[in-house]
């Protein structure tokens, strides 16, 4: 006979082994310090390149206005319109994944405790179910 509360349980287990078991593992596995500095600094590097490639992009098309003696001499002008964006983009991006990535590592730990409540409340089910038919057994021996 089917028991309507393990099934239920179960479906809730089933349910996260296959939805949120993956990124669950990565953050049992590490701080949350590990886990934001690791993601915050794959974003900074992957914003930065992107950054650049744009910029190598730009700096191509306009080849012949770059290589005029007068654009040479500012360096302040390539400073300005370079450098400090490109700082500018790693400071929010550092800012906004820390927050990110904080949240997610706060939300994937909370999910986490949640998969292990309903183990052991499947584990208490079993238990109480091996009890009941362990008394069963011992009273039709008596």
């Amino acid at each position: 006979m089917v028991n309507e509360e393990k099934v239920k349980i179960m479906t809730k287990l089933a349910h996260y082994e296959q939805v949120e078991l993956k990124d669950a593992i990565k953050v049992n596995s590490q701080s949350s310090f590990e886990y934001v500095a690791f993601n915050t600094l794959k974003n900074v590097i992957g914003y930065s390149i992107a950054y650049l490639v744009v910029w190598f992009c730009i700096s191509y098309f306009y080849t012949g206005y770059l290589l005029q003696d007068r654009f040479l001499e500012q360096y302040d002008i390539v400073i300005n319109l370079v450098i400090v964006p490109l700082f500018v983009l790693i400071g929010i991006t550092v800012f906004l994944s820390i927050f990110y990535y904080k949240n997610k590592y706060n939300d994937l730990r909370e999910k986490t405790s949640e998969y292990v409540e309903t183990l052991e409340q499947l584990q208490e089910f079993y238990d109480k179910t091996n009890s009941n038919e362990k008394e069963e057994k011992e009273g039709e021996k008596r």
